[in-house]
C-alpha cells in the first residue's frame, strides 16, 4: 500500500488481502491454543492439589494464580514453599511451576504425609504390643496392670 505503483495496489487487492488474512487467522489460531493449553495446565495443577476449579481461578494471570494457590487451604508446606519461589522468581520460573513444579511439589507433600502416618501407626501399634506385653505380665503375677 506504500508504493505508487498500481501493479503493487493490484497484487496486494488480489493476493496480498488474502496473505494477510490467513496470518491474522493463523496467530489467532496460536493465541487460542496457547491459552487452551495454559488453561489446561491450570486445571491440572488444582486437580493434583485438590483445589476446586472455577473460570474465576482459571482466568487469573500467573502470578494471581500461584497467589491464589499459595493462600489456599489444600496446599502443603512443599507446595507452598515451591510457589513463594516461583513468585519470586523470573516468568519462566512461574510457567515452570504451572506446568511442573506445582505438582512435584504436592506429591512431596502427600510423601511426607504418608511417612508420618506411618510413623504414627508404628508407634500405635508398639504402645498396643507394649500394653498387652503389660497385661500379659500382670496376669502372670496376678495384679492389675
Amino acid at each position: 500500500m506504500a508504493s505508487t505503483a498500481d501493479a503493487d495496489h493490484v497484487a496486494f487487492i488480489v493476493t496480498g488481502i488474502h496473505e494477510a488474512h490467513q496470518q491474522d487467522k493463523q496467530r489467532e489460531r496460536d493465541k487460542a491454543e496457547a491459552e487452551r493449553a495454559a488453561r489446561l495446565a491450570r486445571q491440572q495443577v488444582l486437580l493434583a492439589i485438590g483445589i476446586p476449579s472455577t473460570p474465576e481461578l482459571l482466568g487469573l494471570s500467573d502470578d494471581n494464580f500461584i497467589r491464589a494457590i499459595l493462600r489456599h487451604e489444600a496446599s502443603g508446606p512443599e507446595v507452598r514453599a515451591a510457589a513463594t519461589r516461583a513468585l519470586l522468581a523470573d516468568v519462566a520460573a512461574s510457567l515452570e511451576f504451572i506446568v511442573n513444579g506445582a505438582r512435584e511439589a504436592h506429591k512431596k507433600d502427600v510423601a511426607k504425609e504418608l511417612e508420618e502416618l506411618e510413623e504414627k501407626k508404628r508407634k500405635e501399634a508398639e504402645l498396643r504390643r507394649n500394653q498387652a506385653a503389660r497385661r500379659n505380665v500382670a496376669t502372670r503375677t496376678r495384679r492389675t496392670p
